[in-house]
């Protein structure tokens, strides 16, 4: 049992072309038991419509006047584009690594050599094309099925599939079906190579200088490691697998289950806060890189120990006591004593195996929230969506059909606007006489100010 506006509703059974008012009221939009008669200018082809002209006033506020549809562009649009910019610093990165391959003589076995062959042999920035058009093709599809939520809630017949009772959201075969199509490419990148590339490229930049000197003392800070997540890369496979099965679709739950219309996924938009930081990063030390190849002149060449050079004496030692000496942080550490001791001993410079797994990633970092729900919440919270699970349902909800549906344009407003003071007008009559039920009434009206 529920409270909805201070009355008491049970929440039946639902049935299609039944409403749920729990579920209207926790989106703050006008709650009602049975479709209204009202047109929905919001969203087209629905029959059995819940929103009334006032919902679609909340909807119009929320979506168009409001950041809600700014702030989930601004999320794949953003990465697009730096996913664009680190093949671009890629591209210098491997410029780089030529240089060093060419500095260091050909027998000679060093770190900065080996870690520049790999990189000349992966050349990732010629994926750059192929990776931004997955890329692209997988963010419009979800942006499109995000969008469409509103008009979701509009549907009675979607309704059903909202199962209040179980905690969970019924999508359709279908679209888990285009899901799979439109979003398997760009995952697949992302979870099987781009840590992997991602921590070749940074680790050589940050530790090698252009004459392929290691610094061991310089690593990739854990805060801009990518780690792999063996949780969907098993959903992935599991997917993949089994494609040519009559029953494919039903090995693909898993991966099309971390879809929830109202809240970012970690599979689809995780590790945005840490991927902007890593261009950043990146970008910060190619520069550097450049500037100090146009100077023509490294401080890493010099090989001297700080005392020849020096020309006064240290006053403060005294005879008889011997210095300590500070361990640097870093790669002498503890737990990397065995390949210091072998480097000393075989001078070259290897480092310690890097960990790509996602339990040793310490420094989880979070731009957005992952729980809660993208689309506000009304003052009765009822059900939290963002916490139910997918199901997978013959009779499911298509999200990419309700997405296609949101369309609004100026003569729609203005048919909205129509509706809304003719509405008023029967509302507001008699609304000075203190006798009468609609004194004191408020109106609401639309504000005309389109975006540019």
């Amino acid at each position: 049992m529920v409270v909805v506006r201070s009355e008491f509703y049970v929440p039946p059974a639902l049935v299609n072309g039944t409403c749920n008012p729990g579920l209207l009221a926790t989106y703050n939009l006008e709650w009602v038991k049975k479709p209204v008669n009202d047109t929905n200018y919001i969203c087209n082809g629905i029959v059995n419509n819940c929103c009334t002209i006032n919902s679609q006033l909340t909807i119009y506020s929320k979506w168009f006047r409001g950041n809600l549809r700014k702030k989930m562009m601004h999320l794949y649009k953003t990465s697009i584009a730096t996913f664009s910019l680190i093949f671009d610093h890629f591209k210098v990165i491997e410029e780089m690594a030529d240089i060093v391959k060419n500095n260091i003589p050909p027998k000679e076995i060093s770190n900065c050599s080996e870690m520049s062959k790999a990189i000349l042999q992966a050349r990732a920035s010629q994926l750059k094309e192929s990776v931004l058009s997955a890329l692209k093709k997988s963010y419009r599809y979800i942006y499109d099925s995000r969008r469409g939520f509103y008009c979701s809630l509009c549907d009675a017949d979607a309704h059903p599939n909202y199962n209040t009772q179980d905690g969970a959201i019924h999508f359709s075969y279908g679209f888990c079906s285009d899901l799979v199509k439109n979003t398997m490419n760009w995952s697949i990148f992302k979870f099987k190579h781009f840590h992997k590339l991602s921590r070749l490229y940074g680790q050589f930049l940050f530790s090698c200088s252009t004459s392929g000197k290691y610094d061991q003392t310089k690593v990739l800070p854990d805060n801009l490691k990518f780690y792999k997540e063996d949780k969907y890369i098993k959903q992935i496979d599991t997917c993949m697998a089994n494609t040519n099965l009559d029953s494919s679709i039903n090995e693909c739950y898993e991966y099309c289950s971390n879809f929830n219309p109202v809240k970012f996924s970690r599979m689809f938009e995780g590790q945005f806060s840490r991927l902007l930081s890593f261009r950043v990063a990146i970008e910060k030390e190619v520069t550097a890189k450049i500037y100090a190849s146009m100077k023509g002149f490294s401080k890493d060449d010099l090989s001297f120990s700080g005392r020849i050079l020096q020309s006064k004496k240290n006053k403060n030692k005294k005879k008889g006591n011997s210095t300590k000496t500070v361990k640097p942080k870093g790669l002498w550490d503890s737990k990397y004593s065995e390949f210091n001791e072998f480097n000393s001993k075989y001078n070259v410079q290897m480092i310690n195996p890097t960990s790509y797994k996602f339990e040793n990633d310490n420094h989880m970092t979070r731009l957005f929230n992952y729980r809660s729900s993208i689309f506000p919440l009304g003052p009765h919270k009822i059900y939290d969506l963002a916490k139910f699970t997918g199901i997978m349902s013959t009779n499911g909800i298509n999200h990419l059909k309700y997405g296609y549906q949101l369309i609004f344009d100026d003569t729609k407003l203005l048919q909205l606007d129509m509706d809304l003071k003719n509405q008023t007008s029967r509302l507001i009559r008699n609304a000075t006489d203190p006798m009468s039920p609609n004194y004191g009434y408020n109106t609401r009206k639309i504000n005309f100010k389109r975006d540019a």
